[in-house]
């Protein structure tokens, strides 16, 4: 991206750019698929139009680091890394869908839904597969490879820890407490933020300053992206029913927390066992200012996010990344 990196008409025109690299014509060229089943299927679902910000924020994120000078990556290692990090997220939202039981994405049937449980799967570890592959031969120094590769399999070891934390106390619930929720958030986000941010910084071979910036940002981003979407459920007039979704929630938490006697009994119950009252707890929460609670953790990640960035040297870089906070925590 040439030009201004703040100016919109330029940021549109690189989202525009970021998503044509996601065309038929276009992967296939870069991922060289043969014409096997599961290489049809892995490339029809990658190529399925979401917002792709993950793909479009790694390409900022190269543009930010290759505006300060140094070296890095060509433009065709940074299209391929890019692809190699939806391949991972693609792949993650089939086993997401899986799990969840989700019968539509993107207003279409699943993959799971459309050729079975055990295709999907293997849809799913054939993308890993190819996002790790194109990292592996991207035209970079092969110690910044290596460190690429590194952080992309702790991040992937990372969200698996999280996803499987949520899914077994699901399988066992008790009351959490807010701590114990928010680590669920942490380990659930804020890895696959970390590697979006951090991948550019490898390719680039920026310092540890500016990984360790990275990092703390990344764990109150990624944080904030689940408390945040947590408050969505219980903001307003919502449905009543929204307490008893089964699910690790910041809200939840802090209502049990805050709660007595046979109250507090009731939120476990209804929590946990998804039977009770929830109007019951609906009101509790806002008596016990429980919601407001969860917003002021969420101000507090919000401080934290942004006061990591007066440590970046590079401005441009800071702009990108406040511009992300502003998005998640509109």
């Amino acid at each position: 991206m040439t030009g201004d990196g703040n100016d919109p008409a330029v940021i549109a025109a690189r989202y525009t750019e970021v998503q044509s690299w996601f065309l038929p014509e276009s992967l296939g060229g870069i991922l060289g698929l043969g014409s096997s089943e599961v290489e049809r299927i892995s490339l029809a679902w990658l190529g399925k139009a979401g917002k792709r910000w993950r793909p479009f924020l790694a390409a900022c994120m190269f543009d930010a680091f290759a505006a300060e000078g140094g070296s890095g990556p060509d433009p065709a290692a940074v299209r391929q890394i890019v692809i190699a990090l939806e391949c991972v997220h693609k792949a993650s939202l089939v086993y997401d869908d899986v799990q969840d039981g989700d019968d539509q994405r993107y207003g279409e049937p699943t993959v799971h839904v459309l050729h079975g449980v055990p295709v999907a799967l293997t849809v799913s570890l054939h993308l890993l597969g190819l996002g790790y592959r194109l990292i592996a031969d991207c035209a970079a120094p092969p110690d910044r490879r290596a460190a690429m590769l590194t952080l992309a399999t702790d991040g992937h070891c990372q969200l698996c820890l999280g996803q499987g934390a949520e899914l077994l106390w699901m399988r066992s619930p008790r009351p959490l407490t807010p701590g114990e929720v928010l680590d669920i958030f942490r380990l659930k986000t804020a890895p696959s933020f970390d590697v979006v941010f951090r991948l550019p910084a490898l390719a680039h071979g920026a310092g540890p300053e500016v990984h360790a910036v990275l990092r703390a940002y990344a764990e109150a981003i990624g944080t904030a992206y689940q408390v945040a979407d947590d408050l969505d459920d219980f903001h307003g007039g919502g449905d009543v029913d929204d307490v008893m979704r089964g699910r690790p929630s910041i809200v939840m938490a802090l209502v049990h927390q805050a709660a007595g006697g046979a109250d507090r009994d009731l939120i476990a119950e209804t929590w946990c066992a998804r039977r009770g009252d929830p109007a019951r707890v609906k009101r509790l929460i806002a008596d016990l200012g429980s919601e407001q609670a969860a917003r002021d953790i969420l101000a507090g990640l919000k401080r934290d996010a942004l006061g990591s960035l007066d440590r970046l040297a590079n401005r441009r870089l800071a702009g990108l990344l406040a511009r992300v906070a502003d998005m998640v925590f509109a």
